[in-house]
């Protein structure tokens, strides 16, 4: 049931109001006849065997070659129920999806579409893809308030948990959050030791962790504790000026 509930959200609550929507605006779209019937003999064939992984994957070829986005998603959505996707799947979607946002519904369905997805399918760049998301897109999280800042966080730790100690690929992680938390810090003007330490302790979880490039991290890290003391140290003599 859970799983259900979860789904409706990905599709959206109203799914009749967003089917006429969608209808009404795709009808503008132009479908080659042959492609058209091509849809529907693929329909006709899952109507009567729904189980049959090719078919369901050339229907979505063809919906995605035609643009009928909302077609498309309640095709996707009618594999989904049935079979796991695989990476390059879940990305096709996620990326139609995001290619298409125009409103804060579009957002949360989006996050739902990636949440759902990291639980199908362990994947360092669906991870990658969710972060970058969040710090584009999410409102909080672009306007860097203490929400976003926190609903980025726990983004991060929970791709952490899943992909921070995948050896050739996990780096990536770490340098998403690494960068974020060095955004929040060069925003107070690198003056603010709470935040420089909340840095530092991401730093420092990274490098106890087996690293592909362990010399260049330990390198670019004592380079950051260099420039980072100046930058204290300017800020607090800017603070005793005044």
């Amino acid at each position: 049931m859970a799983d259900e509930e979860q789904r409706d959200v990905d599709m959206g609550e109203n799914g009749d109001d967003e089917e006429d929507d969608s209808s009404s605006s795709e009808e503008e779209v132009e479908v080659a006849p042959a492609d058209e019937k091509r849809i529907m003999n693929l329909e006709k064939q899952l109507e009567a065997n729904p189980s049959v992984y090719d078919t369901h994957v050339q229907l979505i070829q063809v919906l995605r070659k035609c643009k009928l986005r909302e077609r498309l998603r309640q095709a996707r959505q009618r594999m989904h129920d049935l079979f796991p996707f695989n990476e390059n799947q879940w990305m096709d979607w996620i990326n139609d999806e995001m290619a298409a946002i125009s409103s804060q519904d579009d957002i949360d369905r989006i996050k739902a579409l990636f949440q759902l997805a990291v639980q199908d399918y362990v994947s360092v760049p669906i991870w990658e893809s969710y972060l970058e998301f969040l710090k584009a897109v999410e409102p909080e999280v672009a306007g860097k308030t203490a929400a976003g800042a926190e609903c980025f966080r726990q983004a991060a730790e929970a791709a952490l948990t899943a992909a921070g100690v995948h050896l050739a690929e996990g780096h990536h992680i770490w340098q998403l959050y690494r960068s974020f938390e060095q955004e929040l810090l060069d925003a107070a003007g690198g003056g603010d030791e709470k935040q420089a330490e909340r840095l530092r302790a991401v730093w420092h979880r990274q490098l106890q962790l087996p690293q592909p490039a362990a010399a260049e991290l330990l390198a670019e890290y004592e380079a950051w504790e260099a420039s980072s003391g100046k930058v204290r140290a300017a800020g607090r003599n800017r603070g005793r000026a005044r």
